[in-house]
């Protein structure tokens, strides 16, 4: 009876072990989870300070001491803040309270009081945590405690809000009240640089469309603001008709454009040349290009496989742009161009059979190639097989392009297809 007694106070024993176990591990699990979602940055702080010992305990400090309070904005997903301080600006910050501040449920500002000599440079940055996980520190603000004369008590911007354009910019400057507080100038900030970026002094440019608030900060976080539009045109989508006489342009319409260029380009990094301005109802243009040229044989026999009028790299376009603009007083405010361009299709001008038991390929060289599909086949038009690619060589100037490839007795014609990438987009010739 003993015997089995302890048998079931060991199995009770293992099953509780067992179940601790397993909750400990949902534990560590859950905490390992909980920590890994790292905190929001805090925006903004500022610091404030009195020149009586308002709010000081008689006990705890002597009248050399004075009340600082720092404010700072909520980051998402934290639950508790640690603030740091130093007496520089680059200085070693340490911990100004022992314990991290918990952040309350309600509001968008927190705050602490703190205690510091009088006429003391104190300078606060805070770090927000989620659980164990911390976040960026903040930006710093600063403050001589008790003396409220050098502490900014105003910020003015010059200027108001604006709308400009993607690419342009605009200048503010700010004046600080006093004039000599304990940290000359502003700090300028973006609520959104993707949208408008403002550099240290003040000037702001236009980066993408939306609306971005622009803030001139003092040393001890009191601020002012305006309000930027950023305007910019989308960009149309362009298809090209391509013809051996002419080619056809067409557009998509962009909302607020008051007409479109159509420019053109030979080569890939060849200079771009406007051929015309249309108006804003325009959706379309017909390029005409044909010089009168026909292709040459080579040498003068007839053994080329290709007689047609032909796009000359040098004269024709071989590259089509849209763009839309906007008249903004006496200037032109443009989008971003889309691109299409025409890939000639290379003329296979000789195969010959050579004494290795290979086989010679030339063909012409396409302007635009990145390079080119080398295929087999057992007629003009049929039964073709991938046998090798080429590279462009783009920096070579020589019109001829030469490779070997292996006999097949079964597949005696051949064929090259140049292909280019430009912008992402692959394109194949005929």
């Amino acid at each position: 009876m003993n015997k089995e007694r302890n048998i079931t106070h060991s199995i009770r024993v293992k099953i509780i072990l067992l179940a601790f176990l397993l909750a400990s591990s949902i534990m560590i699990f859950h905490d390992t989870a909980h920590a890994a979602e790292k905190p929001g940055n805090v925006s903004f702080l500022q610091v404030k300070t009195y020149k009586a010992r308002k709010g000081l305990s008689k006990k705890k400090y002597n009248k050399n001491y004075r009340m600082v309070v720092l404010y700072w904005t909520k980051a998402n997903n934290a639950n508790k803040y640690q603030i740091l301080y130093s007496n520089k600006k680059n200085g070693t910050y340490k911990k100004a309270v022992k314990n991290p501040v918990a952040g309350s449920p309600s509001g968008s500002w927190l705050s602490c009081k703190l205690a510091y000599k009088n006429n003391k440079n104190v300078y606060f940055k805070v770090v927000p945590y989620n659980g164990s996980t911390a976040g960026n520190t903040s930006t710093w603000v600063s403050v001589k405690a008790g003396n409220t004369k050098k502490n900014a008590r105003s910020v003015k911007i010059s200027g108001s809000n604006a709308t400009i354009y993607a690419g342009d910019s605009k200048t503010y400057s700010a004046v600080v009240k006093p004039k000599k507080p304990m940290v000359k100038g502003v700090r300028w900030i973006s609520s959104n640089s993707s949208i408008a970026k403002v550099d240290s002094k003040g000037r702001v440019t236009g980066v993408s469309k939306g609306t971005a608030t622009i803030y001139a900060m003092a040393h001890n976080g009191l601020k002012k603001s305006v309000k930027v539009t950023v305007l910019k045109l989308d960009v149309p989508q362009i298809t090209v008709q391509w013809g051996v006489k002419s080619s056809k342009i067409t557009w998509t319409s962009v909302s607020g454009a008051d007409g479109y260029e159509i420019r053109s380009q030979v080569t890939r990094n060849g200079s771009v040349k406007t051929i015309a301005s249309v108006g804003a109802s325009a959706r379309s243009y017909t390029d005409t290009y044909f010089n009168g040229g026909l292709s040459a044989s080579l040498n003068g026999n007839e053994d080329y496989l290709k007689y047609t009028y032909y796009l000359d790299p040098t004269v024709n376009p071989l590259i089509y742009s849209v763009r839309a603009f906007k008249k903004v007083g006496n200037a032109k405010k443009y989008s971003a161009s889309r691109e299409d361009f025409h890939l000639e299709a290379p003329t296979l001008a000789r195969a010959e059979k050579q004494s290795d038991g290979k086989v010679e390929l030339t063909w012409g060289k396409s302007p635009l190639a990145t390079g080119y599909i080398i295929y087999k086949g057992n007629g003009k038009t049929g039964g073709w097989e991938r046998i090798g690619t080429k590279d462009a060589a783009p920096n070579v100037s020589n019109e001829a392009i030469n490779e070997d490839v292996d006999w097949d007795s079964a597949k005696p014609y051949y064929t090259v297809k140049a292909y280019a990438t430009m912008n992402g987009k692959t394109v194949y010739s005929d």
